[in-house]
């Protein structure tokens, strides 16, 4: 008997530990302000950052904006392209394109530093 209830132990000892040293990943939208175009809230949908190195310009990362419109709730999307250089650039599936500035294009700044933060 003795024998049964030290194996459990070790048993739930091991699990304990395995569970506690896994990391967890979990989908999150993390708010990137009020777009001044379009009005709508920005959220960098943090599931879709994704990291490779293509060039000599650093990490890129891919990454989906969810646009939520405040008063039906409409949501529209937007999937970006940033990589590092002297400083962030960026380029989305509408054909926008440029270095993220903080004044210039707050979301696209924002969204660099959280995707930065995330990972």
């Amino acid at each position: 008997m003795k024998h049964i209830i030290m194996a459990a132990l070790l048993g739930l000892a091991i699990i304990v530990s395995q569970t506690a040293m896994s990391p967890q990943a979990y989908a999150q939208d993390v708010y990137v302000g009020t777009s001044n175009t379009t009005g709508r809230d920005c959220y960098l949908m943090t599931e879709t950052i994704k990291s490779y190195r293509k060039s000599a310009h650093g990490m890129n990362y891919d990454a989906t904006l969810k646009m939520v419109r405040r008063s039906d709730g409409n949501v529209q999307y937007l999937y970006y392209t940033f990589y590092e250089a002297p400083h962030p650039y960026f380029w989305n599936s509408q054909g926008y394109e440029g270095v993220a500035d903080q004044y210039k294009t707050p979301i696209e700044w924002n969204m660099f530093w959280a995707i930065q933060d995330y990972l």
